[in-house]
């Protein structure tokens, strides 16, 4: 699909004012349609789990649990060096962000900043047209960076109800545990809760669509999980000057 040059004026606010607010997603409507499903969920576990998976996907599913250690990914090598040079890239970016403990006396009071990790982190991976290995990369590297001890992830199943994998070995050299081949907020609802086949998660980050940032967005408010932020629509904005070609 081509890309729609616009011409505007940033002196005149009307001509972009439209755009800017299509960031401002309304998931108000979505809430009323992932609530019964989380309760559901929150209620009969693995039952719904399976329920929703084969009525969204289209696939029923009878193992969705996987542990990346007793897989192997066939994937060609020059994919697997592209993976490897990401991690590398994503690995030395966020080992900068790392904290030290902090400590200082005031007026004869110790008073200090400790840094401690989360017990466990969800990474939510789309996959409706296309697949997103750097969201497996992008959400388990930090958190495993951080001392996070069950990193987990969730990614729509194969065709077949298995693995893609690509996804499995971006999973593999970024330190997930455990793939959960379940998406939606019916996936986001056994990550918080936890169901007889998953293991409650503390925190789920990574992108999806309205539904999945209703799910998850409903139940940080009700304080059942942490998550870093809704995910909105994807925006890629050029600034440019007469002088430069927008093709």
């Amino acid at each position: 699909m081509a890309i729609k040059i616009k011409k505007l004026s940033i002196k005149n606010e009307n001509e972009y004012s439209e755009i800017l607010k299509r960031a401002k997603g309304d998931i108000s409507d979505a809430l009323d349609i992932v609530i019964p499903i989380l309760k559901d969920v929150e209620q009969n576990g693995d039952a719904a789990i399976r329920r929703y998976t084969e009525k969204f996907d289209k696939i029923p599913v009878s193992n969705f649990k996987f542990h990346t250690k007793d897989l192997e990914a066939n994937i060609p090598e020059n994919w697997k060096v592209a993976l490897e040079k990401a991690k590398s890239n994503i690995r030395q970016f966020h080992a900068a962000q790392l904290k030290t403990k902090t400590e200082v006396m005031v007026n004869g009071n110790r008073l200090g900043i400790k840094y401690t990790p989360v017990e466990s982190v969800a990474v939510y991976a789309p996959g409706g047209k296309a697949l997103y290995p750097s969201s497996v990369l992008m959400g388990a590297i930090p958190a495993k960076i951080a001392g996070v001890k069950n990193i987990s992830l969730i990614t729509p199943p194969a065709s077949d109800g298995g693995l893609n994998p690509v996804l499995l070995y971006a999973a593999q050299i970024a330190g997930v545990d455990t793939i959960y081949t379940i998406v939606g907020a019916q996936g986001i609802a056994g990550l918080a809760y936890g169901t007889e086949t998953i293991t409650k998660s503390e925190f789920i980050v990574g992108p999806g669509n309205r539904y999945v940032t209703a799910a998850k967005s409903y139940l940080a408010g009700i304080g059942q999980i942490g998550i870093e932020s809704p995910a909105g629509p994807s925006e890629v904005l050029i600034i440019a000057d007469k002088t430069a070609n927008p093709k």
